[in-house]
């Protein structure tokens, strides 16, 4: 992201209870364009500001075009609460439109792979879980370092996916995305 904090405070009004981002006021110095500042601060006052910032992307993240720049607004708000951008921010609660700053936190890019949601291609039902023809059991795996580790085998797909919630939760600790976490199983 190329825009500082400060920039992005004088622009943004941001809520960090309720991740919204709204644009303040300007003052008619800061419209410098060519042609007539006035008639560009008047329509600036009239459709923008305190107006809600952003769009939602086709992939569900909010983004915002702020000083002639887009930038997704979890950036945003990671940049205007803690003054700082890590290389990958996590959505928690896996929302990408949520942008409560309780539940966005700073990663490395393997760890945000972690907190991924059940794929719509899953014919088991549960994360982590598969069945095998060749053993007519279900399989539990977990991704560890790229590879995929084998946790078990399983006669039922419900003892395959809490074998699975112990696994993740061993590699990959509170970034972990687990069956129970995605309100497939209960304790």
């Amino acid at each position: 992201m190329s825009i500082s904090r400060d920039e992005m405070v004088r622009l943004l009004r941001y809520c960090p209870h309720t991740g919204t981002f709204v644009f303040r006021d300007r003052g008619i110095n800061q419209f410098k364009w060519t042609g007539d500042p006035y008639r560009h601060w008047r329509w600036w006052c009239s459709n923008k500001a305190g107006k809600a910032a952003g769009w939602v992307t086709t992939d569900g993240y909010l983004k915002i075009s702020v000083a002639n720049k887009k930038v997704f607004a979890h950036r945003a708000a990671y940049l205007i609460v803690h003054g700082c951008s890590p290389p990958m921010i996590d959505h928690i609660n896996g929302d990408p439109s949520d942008n409560r700053i309780e539940n966005l936190r700073g990663c490395r890019d393997r760890s945000n792979q972690f907190n991924i949601k059940l794929p719509e291609t899953n014919t088991s039902g549960y994360k982590g879980v598969s069945w095998s023809k060749s053993h007519g059991k279900w399989l539990a795996r977990v991704g560890v370092d790229n590879r995929r580790v084998h946790v078990g085998r399983f006669n039922d797909p419900l003892e395959a996916a809490r074998a699975y919630d112990r696994a993740a939760i061993r590699f990959h600790g509170n970034y972990a995305r687990t069956n129970k976490s995605l309100g497939l199983i209960e304790d």
